[in-house]
This record gives C-alpha cells, sequence and structure tokens, in this order.
C-alpha cells in the first residue's frame, strides 16, 4: 500500500499551517508578520464559550525555517498553540527592535490557556524582549530565547504556567533587565503558580529576576555564566513568597560584576539539592540576603567558594526571622577562610555544614552578620570571667552573666552572653570561656571551630580556641570594653575525645 504524504493543513481545520498563508524562510518580515496574523486567526475559535461548551481552538504549526518577522504583531490568542517543527528547526527572527517579538496576550487584554512549543525566538542582538506572557493556564515546551538585548522572557501578572525545557541564552545585556524577570503591579498581582522545569540559562545580566511573585518553583535548571546575579527575589518594595529553586546546576555566575548566585530579601525561600560547581571572577557570595525569613536551605553541595569576599552565606543586614541550614557539603575550599556560613540569632536549625580551623582568625570572615544559633535543649550551664591580660579591672553584672553547652557525640554546642558592670582601666582585655575539661580538648590538628562574637548586637568580633587551656578566648580590644557593654556569642567545635 503506498503511504500519501499528508499536509498539517489537510489533517485538521484547526490545525492551521502559516506556510498556507505566505509565510516562508525568502518572504519579507512584513509578509511573514502578516501570515502568522492570519493563521492565529484562523486558528481561533469563533466561540465565546469555552471549550467543552464552546468550539476548541486549534494548533498555528510553523514548519521548519528561519521566519523573518516585525516585533509586537504577534500575539497568541486563548485556546492556541504556536507550534514549531522543533527548537533546531524552526526559529522566529526579529526584523527590527521593538518591545517584544512574541506575546501571549497584552497587559490590557491576559489570554488563557495558551501554549507555545518546539521553536527559537532570536532577538538578532535587538533592543527587543523575545517572549512576554501576560497570560493564565498557560504552557510552554521546548522552547529556546537568544539574542535578545531585553528580556529574553518577561511574565507579567501571569497566573499558572507550566515551562518544559525553557532555555535563554545571550539575553538580557544591561542592568535592568534578565533572562527571565518576573512582575507584576502589586504584592499578590505578580506572577504566581508558575513552575519551569529543566533547561538552561547562560551568558545574561541578570539570570532570573523575580518580584511581587509567589509560589514560583524552578526545577533542574542549570543557571551559568550570569553577568551578574544568578537569581534575585527582590523584595525591596514588592512582596515575593514562596519560591523554590530545586536539584539546580549553578557555575561560573557573576563572571562580570559583583554579585551573588542567590540575592535578595527570602521569605519562604527553599534551596534544595542543587549543585554549585564553581563561582565566577566577582562573586562575593553563593547565596546573600536582606533578610532570612522561614528559609530552608538543604542537601546543597558548594564545590568551590566565592574568590572575592570569603563570607559564603551571609547577610546584608540582621532582619532574619527564622532559617533551616541543614544537611550541605561545602567543600574545595582555596583557603581556611573560605568556608563560612553566616546567619543571624534567629537561625533555627544550623547542622552538618563546614566549620573552619582554630587558626588565623581575622575579621574577613565575616559580613556584617550576628551568631550562629542551633536550636538545642542545653544540659550543662558554664560561667565566664572577662579579665584585662595586663592590666584594669572588669567587673561584670551578675544577673547577666549567662552560659550553656550540649554535647552530641564529639559535636558540642556552645552560647552564652555577658554585660559589663564597670570597668577600671582595662588593657590587653580579652574573654576566657570557661569550659569543663572533658569537652575541651582542642588542639589545632584535630578540632574545627566556628562562630562569632557580637559586640552590643552591631559588632562582630573574631575569637580563638587554644589547645594548652581549657577554653575559648575572644579577642576584644580593651578599647571597646564599657560599662553597660552587652558581649554575646555562639559556635559549635568538634572534639577529638569523648564519647562518639
Amino acid at each position: 500500500m503506498a503511504l500519501t504524504k499528508v499536509s498539517y493543513s489537510m489533517i485538521d481545520g484547526a490545525l492551521v499551517n502559516v506556510a498556507d498563508y505566505g509565510a516562508s524562510s525568502s518572504a519579507s518580515a512584513a509578509a511573514n508578520t502578516a501570515a502568522f496574523i492570519a493563521a492565529l486567526a484562523a486558528a481561533t475559535s469563533a466561540s465565546t464559550g469555552e471549550y467543552p461548551d464552546g468550539n476548541p481552538a486549534g494548533t498555528v504549526f510553523i514548519p521548519r525555517g528561519r521566519y523573518q518577522i516585525n516585533p509586537d504583531q504577534i500575539i497568541i490568542p486563548n485556546w492556541v498553540n504556536l507550534k514549531g517543527a522543533g527548537r533546531t528547526a524552526t526559529m522566529l527572527i526579529a526584523a527590527t527592535a521593538g518591545t517584544t517579538l512574541i506575546q501571549m496576550g497584552t497587559a490590557a487584554v491576559p489570554t488563557y490557556r495558551t501554549s507555545i512549543s518546539d521553536l527559537t525566538i532570536y532577538g538578532a542582538y535587538l533592543n527587543i524582549t523575545g517572549l512576554s506572557i501576560y497570560a493564565s493556564l498557560w504552557a510552554m515546551y521546548n522552547i529556546e530565547v537568544g539574542s535578545c538585548n531585553y528580556h529574553g522572557i518577561y511574565l507579567y501578572s501571569s497566573y499558572t504556567g507550566k515551562a518544559y525545557n525553557t532555555n535563554v541564552y545571550y539575553c538580557a545585556t544591561s542592568a535592568g533587565y534578565a533572562g527571565i524577570y518576573m512582575t507584576g503591579v502589586s504584592s499578590g498581582s505578580g506572577v504566581n503558580d508558575v513552575n519551569f522545569f529543566g533547561g538552561s540559562m547562560a551568558y545574561c545580566f541578570d539570570s532570573i529576576r523575580i518580584q511581587n511573585c509567589n509560589g514560583v518553583v524552578f526545577d533542574g535548571m542549570s543557571i551559568q555564566s550570569s553577568k551578574r546575579n544568578g537569581l534575585i527575589v527582590d523584595a525591596s518594595s514588592f512582596d515575593c513568597t514562596g519560591i523554590t529553586f530545586q536539584n539546580g546546576y549553578f557555575e561560573a555566575n557573576c563572571d562580570t560584576l559583583p554579585g551573588s548566585i542567590f540575592l535578595g530579601t527570602f521569605t519562604k525561600l527553599t534551596i534544595a539539592n542543587n549543585y554549585f560547581a564553581g563561582s565566577g571572577a566577582f562573586q562575593t557570595k553563593a547565596i546573600a540576603g536582606y533578610g532570612f525569613n522561614e528559609v530552608t536551605i538543604i542537601n546543597n553541595l558548594f564545590d568551590t567558594l566565592p574568590t572575592q569576599n570569603p563570607a559564603f552565606i551571609g547577610l546584608v543586614d540582621e532582619a532574619a526571622v527564622s532559617a533551616v541550614f541543614v544537611r550541605n557539603l561545602i567543600i574545595g575550599n582555596s583557603s581556611s577562610d573560605d568556608a563560612i556560613p553566616l546567619f543571624t540569632p534567629a537561625l533555627k536549625v544550623f547542622a552538618d555544614a563546614a566549620l573552619y580551623p582554630n587558626n588565623a582568625v581575622t575579621t574577613s570572615r565575616v559580613d556584617h552578620a550576628a551568631q550562629y544559633q542551633i536550636q538545642s535543649n542545653f544540659i550543662s550551664v558554664y560561667t565566664v570571667t572577662m579579665t584585662p591580660s595586663t592590666s584594669g579591672t572588669i567587673t561584670l553584672d551578675p544577673n547577666a552573666n549567662t552560659g550553656g553547652w550540649s554535647k552530641t557525640g564529639r559535636v558540642v554546642h556552645v552560647q552564652g552572653s555577658i554585660t559589663v558592670a564597670s570597668v577600671s582601666a582595662p588593657v590587653g582585655t580579652n574573654v576566657l570561656i570557661s569550659l569543663p575539661a572533658v569537652i575541651a580538648d582542642l588542639d589545632e590538628q584535630g578540632e574545627r571551630i566556628g562562630g562569632v562574637v557580637i559586640q552590643s548586637g552591631t559588632t562582630v568580633l573574631p575569637f580563638v580556641g587554644n589547645g594548652a587551656i581549657t577554653g575559648f578566648y575572644m579577642i576584644i580590644n580593651a578599647a571597646t570594653v564599657a560599662a553597660a557593654q552587652t558581649y554575646s556569642w555562639s559556635f559549635s567545635y568538634i572534639t577529638t575525645s569523648g564519647t562518639p
């Protein structure tokens, strides 16, 4: 039996081929644009009701080829799928600069149940956004957007969308633009319930920028070679909650300008099961926040650390409410100063993180961050003394001199605080935290300690462990000690003996 070639336009009246309306690789941008508009209109349902109550719309198929089109005219209507012959087969090319090349709806008239699949949108390095989405209940499959000087993909007040294998390269060439940019007019009216599954992004100014978004998930995406930041959650004047980035791969971000892989004010943010392979030449931190509020950072592998500022995970301010940092592996440190996860006193759980050696303490290890704090039921208390190393007298407030420690196997957590009652010409002041000898067997080879000291809640001071004595010295300049001055600390270390 002989087979007969059947064209898309012959299969179903709802399956429209743009070639039947004059679109081709050799046609002018004006002719292709007119053909796309006519094909989209032909595929649109004539019914005003929603399927199945009305008549469903159809698919506009774009055969293999390179199609030049004019910007700001191709709008995918309700229920219509714009489908190419494959991401490497069908390419839509911007003929001139403009606002956007392809749209799902408009800001004034959003669409619903639209989709786009199996094609590449190429901006030809013009001032243009590749794809703008003003839609709900939308879908996107096997899409590549490249070489758009503005955003690669722009989402505005978009709801319930799913994107599979989304790839954005060489877009967003300057500040204010991103490979994927999500926003809305106000809190709660931005992008909600949107998921990106798989794909990659590379060589964008900022890869992803989020404003006024809730319930956004990025799963299995690769973010590489961002000019500045990998992901910005912009909540300075916006509201963003419930953002998840999981199963991702990060490499060489912040390769031109100082930045971080994750930056922003984080509320209900989850960073899980990601691989951070390497830092860019200008990466300041892997994760930097203006606040960590109900944040979970879990099961991540940080393979190499920032090359510029040794603080690896840090705060710009101390407005955190709560955070969880568990089962993260930090390896490949270039020096002992590099593996410093930093949070605030509100940190709820901190476990299984890298700790740094107890030598060569420098203030560069911290970045305007407060203390570690592990949620624990302390099983023993201790007393603290504060004495000048050479001369002078320091008297502590007996009602504000508290401390406790707990031990699980060889892991010990210590925290406490003191308040100075009076000072008489101290010189070379240091603070000695006295610990029972059974858990304070420190030595340079076997011990790894971590933590910071906070002076009156603002100034971060270093501390050092000394294996020759039982305890820790926290080094404080005598000139900083004054009546009513309060010091707080919280750190963990591993003993070389005791019950495992």
